[in-house]
């Protein structure tokens, strides 16, 4: 039992080479911090036309007679999202199985956060 959890634990670690995308390869992250740090308004006016809109929503469906056959449309999303979170699950267990992952997620991305939002 012991060598098929260290061949599935090898093989989870390079999963994310095989699966990742340039995007991913590629990613600069300094742009997006930059951005969130910068317009944290923008959120808010979001959050507010979120509210807006559920408040709104909730009426004007009320109002309409005959209801909305959405079964394909939600089968489709949750299939959908299925697949991506089982990709996402697959990218974290294999980064958390990477002798690298503790330095990497406590103590690179939390310095990370620090210098840009705090400073």
């Amino acid at each position: 039992m012991s060598t098929l959890s260290n061949n599935l634990s090898k093989a989870l670690k390079y999963l994310p080479t095989l699966i990742s995308t340039p995007l991913e390869n590629n990613f600069k992250s300094e742009y997006f911090t930059d951005f969130a740090a910068n317009t944290w308004p923008f959120a808010i006016g979001i959050v507010i036309s979120y509210l807006l809109f559920i408040t709104i929503g909730s009426k004007v469906m009320q109002m309409v007679e005959k209801p909305f056959d959405l079964t394909m449309t939600l089968a489709c999303w949750n299939a959908f999202l299925c697949v991506f979170s089982f990709i996402g699950m697959l990218k974290t267990v294999s980064l958390s199985l990477n002798n690298n992952a503790v330095h990497y997620c406590c103590k690179y991305m939390t310095s990370m956060y620090i210098n840009r939002f705090l400073t």
